[in-house]
């Protein structure tokens, strides 16, 4: 299929984020997408060695997400138009 699905982790998850990468592959994601704040290199490896692609949002500030990327995330949602 052409769509893809994606899981949103935020606060609500903070503490469960492991068990929620098992959730994930059980539901078939094909990404998972979290709060910038609570992202670490290695929950971006986890949801990568899954097979799973991995994102940042709402992140506004260049340097935060230069910092991202440098951790592995494949994509960033911004609500900058251009930096």
């Amino acid at each position: 299929s052409d769509i893809k699905l994606v899981r949103f982790l935020g606060a609500r998850d903070k503490g469960n984020f492991e068990n929620e990468i098992s959730w994930c592959k059980k539901n078939e994601m094909d990404q998972v997408s979290m709060r910038n704040d609570y992202i670490t290199a290695a929950f971006v490896k986890s949801v990568h060695d899954a097979g799973m692609q991995f994102g940042a949002w709402t992140v506004d500030d260049k340097s935060k997400a230069a910092d991202l990327l440098l951790m592995g995330c494949d994509y960033i949602t911004t609500n900058k138009e251009m930096w």
